[in-house]
């Protein structure tokens, strides 16, 4: 499926928030609209929140100020509420965005790699910095947790996949493909282990310690 885009560089700022809403609301249940921008993305974020909280998923594919990449998508039913469907919902598009990566490095295209190493490794920093900014910080303090914990666990898992990103990243750069390759089904193993442990266990003791604040939870890590 080809994926619609919406380029705002040339619009003013004023004028933005409205046409999102204009393309959000044309989409149809899953389908998403890849926007292109250049004014403040978080200031837009906010006013798609206001206007159509739970409808939908935002995904940043880049975090240059000047001239930003974010896939915004119609969900098929509305959003359950839960932390643990916000973050699984992330884990995965990371893994399509590997996914697609590793395909393009299998074929030999240096610019495809390139980019798609990129937003995949934008997005799995993007991750971390929600979890350990965002979400653990308050966890701990709620749960009256003081060191030790699965947050701390979770964090030094994050320090060991964010050195096989850099490794990532450089190989991508360099189109050296075996190097990419081999680094990425490293990461893949580490992924797949540590999502099982926020998935199944940690998100699920969140969900508990944030019940009735979750949305305004949610909310703020969206921003990221």
């Amino acid at each position: 499926m080809t994926l619609s885009t919406l380029d705002l560089t040339a619009l003013p700022a004023e004028q933005q928030p409205a046409e999102v809403l204009r393309a959000f609301d044309s989409l149809g249940q899953g389908q998403s609209v890849r926007i292109t921008g250049s004014a403040d993305a978080r200031k837009l974020l906010r006013s798609l929140i206001a206007a159509r909280w739970g409808t939908f998923d935002w995904a940043p594919l880049t975090g240059e100020p000047a001239r930003w990449q974010a896939d915004l998508r119609k969900r098929s039913a509305p959003w359950d509420g839960s932390l643990r469907t916000f973050l699984a919902e992330d884990h995965r598009r990371c893994d399509a965005l590997y996914a697609e990566a590793e395909a393009a490095a299998q074929a030999g295209d240096s610019e495809r790699t390139r980019n798609l190493s990129a937003a995949f490794s934008f997005g799995m920093h993007r991750h971390f910095t929600m979890e350990e900014e965002g979400f653990f910080t308050e966890f701990e303090a709620r749960a009256g947790m003081q060191g030790g914990g699965p947050t701390e666990i979770m964090r030094e898992e994050h320090a060991q996949m964010r050195g096989l990103l850099d490794r990532l990243d450089a190989a991508a750069a360099a189109a050296d493909f075996k190097t990419l390759l081999s680094a990425g089904e490293t990461l893949l193993i580490l992924m797949e282990q540590h999502n099982v442990k926020e998935e199944q266990m940690l998100y699920v003791f969140a969900d508990e310690v944030f019940a009735g604040v979750t949305d305004e939870l949610v909310k703020r890590l969206m921003l990221f």
